[in-house]
């Protein structure tokens, strides 16, 4: 009788391998075979709510990219996602350039505006860069609401649909469009760890100045982990303009920022599956709240934005209790889930 006891690496090829086992193939090609058929007869919510998360899921990446592989932190990635909705929208719009280029071309924008307030990663770090990205935030959010040459300010940028043939993209177009889309963007960045840049990100996260002494060039490092992940989030916001269809400051605040680096803290920095367990967590959440507040509103009485309070008190609750109890987050909570599963039952 033979007992799975584990996977072995036999060679340097076997390193490269996303899915190592049987089991992972068959849960992969099931989640595959369920994502192909759930538009064609799931409800029409839940596949709205796939396309947002997967959407918010492109933006995490990217910022795992930065914070998670390289350790630079940055509150401004929802500013940034800003920047590439609304070059997107200007690309298509004012030059009728097709959905593909345009939004290539947003996240190419978005990849320049925050290579230059990564510039600030090169001085400083840690809690000082984090309020440098924060100050680009701000800058941003300023710009979105008094640039109405780009942005039409508080009026909001009307994006017209993806056309294929002529005719506007249905929702179910949308909905392997935009997966398909987070599944490639994912699967780059997974293998993108890999690499030699991927490996340098790595060696600044943990000790950039053993990493400098190792010939990393820091400056180049800090800046492609920045263009890196303001590409990502870039491709996000094109992607969110043209499923919305209309952009306005609103969407692209401070709280966005903070929730998508609540994300991959909940899920767990530094993994790939950690970003889409916090991803996936931090929106069922909120679909969570949003159907509970009429309930809650009416035991309480019916205090005024009670949605926002209790939002802000839960995130702010998940957030505390996965750093007291589970600082390392869902993903290591999965890998002792699956180590309990094989040892099973035998305690060591």
């Amino acid at each position: 009788m033979k007992l799975p006891s584990g996977v072995y690496i036999k060679g340097y090829k076997d390193v490269n391998v996303i899915l190592h086992t049987k089991t992972q193939w068959g849960l992969f090609l099931a989640l595959a075979i369920g994502l192909a058929i759930f538009p064609l007869v799931g409800p029409s919510f839940w596949a709205s709510f796939i396309i947002l998360t997967s959407i918010s899921l492109i933006v995490v990446f990217g910022l795992e990219i930065l914070t998670g592989y390289c350790g630079q932190i940055s509150l401004g990635q929802a500013a940034f996602m800003g920047v590439g909705a609304y070059g997107y929208a200007n690309l298509v719009t004012k030059l009728g350039i097709p959905f593909p280029i345009a939004l290539i071309g947003g996240g190419l924008i978005a990849s320049a505006v925050g290579s230059i307030f990564g510039l600030a990663a090169l001085r400083v770090k840690g809690y000082y860069l984090a309020m440098t990205t924060l100050a680009a935030q701000f800058i941003l959010t300023y710009a979105f609401l008094h640039l109405h040459r780009f942005t039409y300010g508080f009026i909001g940028y009307s994006v017209p649909a993806i056309k294929i043939a002529g005719e506007p993209l249905s929702k179910i177009g949308y909905f392997y469009l935009i997966v398909g889309i987070t599944f490639i963007l994912g699967l780059m960045a997974k293998n993108f760890r890999r690499t030699k840049w991927g490996r340098a990100f790595i060696a600044v996260r943990d000790n950039d100045l053993a990493a400098e002494a190792m010939g990393i060039d820091l400056p180049r490092t800090k800046l492609l982990a920045f263009a890196i992940s303001c590409f990502y989030a870039g491709v996000a916001g094109g992607l969110w303009a043209a499923y919305i269809g209309m952009i306005t400051p609103d969407h692209f605040t401070l709280m966005g920022s903070i929730y998508f680096l609540a994300m991959i803290v909940i899920g767990g920095i530094g993994t790939l599956s950690g970003a889409i367990f916090g991803t996936v967590f931090v929106k069922l959440l909120e679909e969570g709240v949003m159907w509970a507040t009429p309930l809650i509103s009416g035991l309480v009485g019916g205090v005024g934005h009670l949605d926002t309070i209790l939002s802000l008190v839960l995130f702010g609750a998940v957030i505390a209790a996965f750093l007291i109890f589970e600082p390392r987050g869902l993903d290591h909570l999965w890998n002792r889930f699956k180590n309990y599963y094989r040892l099973w039952p035998f305690p060591y």
